[in-house]
């Protein structure tokens, strides 16, 4: 078995668990899926709690001075990234929400083109032949 100091084992879940959070995230940004937003929400859930474990050990560690600074720019940047998550999910529902409508607006478009050719099929048979 591999020998990790607490540091590099906490610094390596993080940076693990946050690397998944973003893939999840450009799948969910990408396609709208929601299986990726939850699985997502899933893994920055483990960030959290990998965070709190640097914290932890940031407080109780003696000789481990730089990693309270960089605990508390990793929890700005995880902030910040929580952020930009809800206004994706804001966009990614107003996409959905148009779509809907852009879909209605379809279907009547299609609907008034049909009864149009229709109707200008029954004058074009009237007119050439006389019905």
């Amino acid at each position: 078995m591999l020998f990790r100091s607490p540091e590099v084992r906490v610094a390596t879940d993080l940076r693990g668990a946050a690397n998944r959070v973003i893939y999840q995230m450009r799948g969910y940004a990408m396609t709208g899926e929601h299986t990726y937003y939850e699985a997502a929400k899933e893994e920055l859930a483990l960030v959290d709690k990998h965070l709190m474990e640097a914290k932890d050990l940031a407080e109780k560690a003696v000789n481990l001075k730089a990693l309270r600074g960089q605990v508390v720019k990793a929890t700005t940047a995880i902030d910040k990234y929580k952020t930009l998550i809800e206004e994706t999910t804001a966009a990614n529902t107003r996409i959905e929400g148009d779509r809907k409508k852009l879909d209605k607006a379809a279907t009547e478009y299609m609907e008034n083109a049909t009864a149009l050719l229709e109707h200008q099929n029954e004058l074009m048979k009237k007119e050439i032949g006389g019905v």
